[in-house]
């Protein structure tokens, strides 16, 4: 079974947390104006945290990795793997998320992970600026995590505006 989990960006700070997702839609709220999210995790304590998050970069876990291989990582995303308590053997990619950017084959297009309501599946979604949007489905280890769209929004523009 996949593991469901979500991450969002704290508001405030913009930190990443991961974690359970709460979403109480504008309608429900005491204002009316805005939607609220909050996503909660245990602590070191095993002490039940809960973030603010915007709503806006609010993406889901795809269950899937990528093909990045542990020599390719930055020494600090090295360190951050290793402090979590995992070891490098236990390393078999990067978690890809919705809003994650990824680079198709090494060569291909950038593209953004989104869910697919219609047929219920992932997709890696680009703007062809010849043909028009277009899409592939997402497969495992067939690509790489290059960024995402809320802290690397340029990279998207770059690659599928060129003219």
């Amino acid at each position: 079974m996949r593991e469901t989990k979500f991450r969002g960006k704290k508001l405030g700070t913009g930190e990443w947390v991961y974690g359970d997702l709460q979403y109480v839609p504008k309608e429900r709220t005491a204002s009316k104006a805005a939607a609220v999210a909050y996503i909660s995790n245990l602590n070191e304590n095993n002490i039940i945290q809960t973030f603010v998050v915007d709503p806006k970069t609010v993406g889901q876990f795809t269950g899937l990795k990528d093909s990045t291989k542990w020599e390719q990582l930055k020494p600090e995303e090295q360190k951050a793997w290793l402090d979590s308590g995992k070891t490098k053997k236990q390393w078999n990619g990067k978690e890809k998320w919705e809003a994650d950017l990824v680079k198709l084959d090494g060569k291909g297009p950038i593209c953004e992970i989104q869910w697919q309501q219609k047929y219920a599946r992932w997709i890696c979604y680009w703007d062809d600026l010849e043909n028009g949007p277009s899409y592939t489905f997402l497969l495992p280890d067939k690509d790489k995590v290059i960024g995402n769209v809320h802290d690397n929004p340029e990279l998207i523009r770059n690659e599928n505006t060129k003219p």
